[in-house]
């Protein structure tokens, strides 16, 4: 999937979100292509995690099936996760956006094609007037397309006016005729969101370009256990105990599991089921994990011993690492 793919993806999502009237949703899903692996480390992919809780059926957030890779442990994005998440990173960013700004944070990196699609297929063709496209932005510039289409019967020829912040300052073309089209590359004041406001024959378009800030994010990886002591069932280890009961039946299974919390994940390359204590124990003994993946880790054990006479002792734990992201800020 290519990058210009991701990016129509990520718009056609985030628009399912913030528009919830009828016209603006059917625009959106006809503008959803694929979805790809997200990366939850930059600004403009991690809104993402706030784009399915929307006004989508169950079945219609089924088929996007995005996934997001939690610092190298991937995990489902569906709504719960998306929210969760969403609320952890802005939490700890202390960002604040608005839909207007959300939206123009995604949309502004798309290409000029894929914006003016967009803004076709939500608001309708462009018929008269000034009309301003940014795209193709980075942390230090902007491209943007005018145009101006005079109403008919009116004069084909205007004085532009333009209002610009948030960017260096340079000369703009005053004098339009109908059907022409310029492109400027503004350059970003540092830190700041650009607004380009563009006015031609008394009517005026803008584009709001808000500054992307740099997320960093790290990890902190704790190691977990379960069951632990004074769990049912354990020991003064926190073992969890099987042992003959004197009839030489099998004892089990038993199971349980230990999930996730919300915007957290576990890492399941490094979950383990520990035996300390293996005593007597016939062929079907076992203690395994039967569930192991970001959301949730989860055992079954059965002890069967030798005979009524010949003992059987089994104990263990399992060891998991759940993954808590740090999301951080960086200075512009």
């Amino acid at each position: 999937m290519t990058e210009a793919q991701v990016r129509r993806c990520l718009i056609t999502l985030f628009s399912m979100t913030v528009f919830n009237y009828a016209s603006a949703d059917e625009c959106t899903k006809t503008l959803l292509q694929d979805v790809s692996t997200v990366q939850a480390d930059s600004a403009t992919r991690f809104a993402m995690s706030t784009l399915l809780d929307s006004s989508l059926t169950t079945s219609e957030r089924s088929q996007i099936g995005a996934t997001v890779p939690i610092y190298g442990v991937p995990a489902s994005l569906n709504s719960d996760d998306a929210k969760s998440t969403a609320s952890k990173f802005f939490q700890q960013t202390g960002i604040n956006w608005n839909q207007k700004t959300a939206v123009n944070i995604i949309s502004q990196t798309l290409s000029e094609n894929a914006v003016e699609a967009y803004r076709i297929c939500v608001s309708g063709a462009f018929k008269s007037g000034p009309r301003v496209i940014a795209y193709n932005a980075t942390k230090d510039s902007v491209d943007v397309k005018v145009s101006w289409l005079a109403p008919t019967h009116a004069a084909t020829h205007a004085t532009a006016y333009f209002q610009v912040s948030g960017a260096e300052q340079r000369g703009y073309w005053k004098s339009w005729r109908t059907g022409e089209y310029r492109y400027f590359t503004l350059k970003r004041v540092k830190g700041q969101d650009i607004r380009f406001v563009v006015t031609i024959g008394g009517e005026s378009d803008e584009a709001y370009v808000p500054y992307i800030p740099v997320i960093t994010v790290s990890e902190n990886r704790t190691v977990m256990r379960f069951p632990k002591i004074g769990d049912p069932g354990t020991d003064h280890d926190g073992n969890r105990r099987m042992g003959n009961d004197g009839t030489g039946h099998n004892q089990g299974p038993v199971g349980d599991c230990r999930y996730a919390p919300a915007g957290e994940a576990i890492d399941p390359t490094v979950s383990a089921v520990v035996v300390p204590i293996k005593i007597s124990l016939g062929d079907n003994s076992y203690a395994k994990l039967t569930k192991n993946d970001p959301k949730q880790v989860c055992y079954e054990a059965v002890m069967a011993p030798f005979g009524s006479e010949k003992g059987g002792d089994l104990g263990f734990y399992v060891n998991y690492t759940l993954v808590t992201p740090v999301y951080t800020v960086s200075s512009p």
